[in-house]
């Protein structure tokens, strides 16, 4: 009974039918030996050592009533093995209450044929799946080259926005310098200009930085502690000269219980201060824009914080 009949042929799928008797084997063997590969297995512990066996099956022919391991529980051990367990099976049964076929279905099967069987049924059975299959691996293909250009795309743009950050910090502190010493007036507010441009242009980096770590799985939080109101005023200050421009107030409110330092990352802070401070005068015309700070929770470690920014 322990006898290995394997019909080969080249560049085909491959099928593993599983059976202990050898009149079905040799009927299924014979007839799906013009398109397939065959391998044979006369009982499910033979059956489960030719599945992790090179070539692969690239499905299973399975029978459930065999001495020994039935079929429920070969189709089990297939499910439960990392090598086996895409490879899809169908159960080739005497067997034909709806309970065995729920049951072998629970298994793991992906079909279920009752015999006596027609071989064109087998057939066109095992095509459905085998294209069904073939469908699945092009989608895993695609779905992984896709992954890997978004990857290349996010390592760019990170890449890309920290080489960028470098000459615009420049920028900034030379346009910090030449505002102390300015007196002109007209000077000053070109100067102005050019800092509240490069503020926003930075704010904007930073936010195609942040984003492209995030989808690149890299994004980490920076805790320290800073000032509360110091890295809000500082968002305040870099949108100041739009604001004025629109004839808009900003006014910061802060309640009384809300700690003068924290821990936290200020600079993704003051970038969500800055962002909805920037919608808040983009889409108001005139009026005040609050900033309220309030506490809601206060723990012996950490602190819940509400910050509102509120347009006209």
């Amino acid at each position: 009974m322990g006898r290995d009949l394997i019909f080969r042929m080249s560049e085909k799928h491959t099928l593993l039918i599983i059976d202990d008797i050898i009149d079905n084997l040799m009927l299924l063997g014979e007839a799906m030996s013009s398109k397939y590969t065959i391998k044979v297995a006369t009982g499910g512990v033979q059956g489960l050592e030719l599945a992790v066996q090179e070539p692969k099956p690239d499905l299973i022919l399975l029978d459930i009533m065999m001495p020994g391991i039935d079929g429920y529980e070969v189709c089990r051990r297939l499910k439960a093995d990392q090598r086996t367990r895409h490879i899809p099976v169908i159960f080739l049964s005497a067997l034909d209450k709806e309970s065995d076929e729920l049951q072998g279905l629970d298994a793991g099967a992906v079909d279920f044929i009752t015999k006596p069987f027609k071989l064109e049924v087998v057939r066109a059975r095992i095509n459905t799946q085998l294209e069904l299959l073939r469908m699945r691996e092009q989608l895993q293909k695609a779905r992984l080259k896709a992954e890997a250009a978004s990857q290349s795309k996010s390592v760019f743009l990170a890449n890309m926005s920290h080489e960028i950050r470098t000459p615009m910090s420049a920028i900034m502190g030379m346009t910090d310098l030449a505002l102390e010493k300015a007196t002109d007036p007209r000077q000053r507010s070109y100067l102005e200009t050019v800092k509240f441009s490069a503020d926003s242009l930075l704010a904007l980096i930073n936010d195609i930085l942040d984003f492209s770590k995030i989808e690149a799985g890299q994004m980490e939080l920076d805790e320290h502690p800073f000032l509360l109101a110091e890295t809000i005023e500082a968002a305040i200050r870099t949108v100041s000269i739009l604001s004025k421009e629109k004839g808009l107030d900003i006014v910061l409110e802060i309640a009384p219980d809300v700690p003068v330092a924290v821990s936290g990352d200020s600079l993704r802070f003051r970038q969500i201060i800055l962002n909805l401070l920037s919608n808040a005068i983009k889409f108001s015309d005139k009026g005040i824009i609050r900033i309220t700070v309030m506490s809601e929770h206060a723990g012996p470690e950490t602190t819940t914080l509400r910050v509102s920014v509120t347009d006209p």
